[in-house]
């Protein structure tokens, strides 16, 4: 990805944390894999849509493909990501272990290894900068789709609320961890990344139209909302890049968090 900056992310900080060892984050990456995939390929197979109620809009909205809605979209992205961030944990093991070690033993250490400096953009693999960027859109989709379901779609209806917290709670409670567990900081840069996926999205929802001859989502749909359709696509995406925002600023606030309590242990151990 030559055209995003790379600059300060650290391998390591993708595989481990300031508050878990690298194993627990590796099981907690395990169980939201199989439980996410679990829920992906339930809904694949049945292609259910959450009941909104029985509107005309609802009625039609149970017609679209239910791979064409952006929470089945997230749930694919969240489940790909924590299998392939599964792999490249195996896979980078004994170089994260490497940079882990103190430097105890200058003439033993690894020539690849050094401890003392920031990584060069070259040094990161792409396969790591591919697992990076998809951590930066999973988090980010997580909380926009779920803010824009429960605040805006969600009707209550007792026999289809477990499908509804199955779509739009447990992608949150895998993302948050992430999100926490983690070292890494999202790249200022790297709200493009959100712009280009909001713009895709947007693209697929036109190709459904023409396909079906129906919005995915009824507040998306220039026939029944007019003008007001055409304000909210940039409106959407721009709440995409404020919610990508946010979560860097959380991301920064943890690792400050991390930065005064390990001062604070080395003052006491004093």
């Amino acid at each position: 990805m030559p055209s995003l900056s790379f600059a300060g992310v650290r391998l390591e900080d993708g595989f481990t944390s300031h508050w878990l060892s690298p194993g627990s984050l590796f099981y907690i990456r395990a169980v939201g894999a199989v439980v996410n995939t679990t829920i992906m390929l339930k809904f694949a197979v049945f292609d259910q849509h959450p009941d909104y109620g029985d509107s005309e809009s609802a009625r039609k909205f149970k017609d679209i493909p239910l791979s064409a809605t952006l929470s089945w979209m997230g749930y694919c992205l969240l489940s790909i990501y924590l299998v392939y961030s599964l792999v490249l944990s195996h896979k980078y093991r004994d170089r994260v272990q490497a940079l882990q070690q103190p430097n105890k033993d200058e003439e033993n250490q690894d020539a690849d290894v050094d401890h003392g400096r920031e990584p060069t953009e070259e040094e990161l693999p792409t396969p790591v900068r591919v697992m990076f960027v998809a951590w930066e859109l999973i988090i980010t989709i997580s909380f926009v789709v779920s803010v824009v379901f429960w605040l805006v779609l969600f009707r209550f209806r007792a026999e289809t609320f477990f499908m509804a917290l199955a779509l739009h709670l447990f992608n949150i409670m895998s993302t948050i961890p992430e999100l926490y567990y983690t070292k890494w900081v999202p790249q200022r840069s790297h709200w493009i990344v959100i712009v280009a996926f909001g713009v895709l999205y947007m693209t697929s929802a036109a190709i459904t139209y023409a396909a079906v001859d129906q919005w995915v989502y009824t507040f998306l749909d220039p026939n029944e909302m007019g003008f007001v359709a055409y304000v909210l696509y940039p409106l959407l995406i721009g709440f995409g890049v404020l919610v990508f925002v946010c979560v860097r600023k959380c991301a920064c606030a943890r690792d400050r968090r991390a930065a005064r309590l390990a001062v604070d242990e080395a003052l006491e151990m004093q």
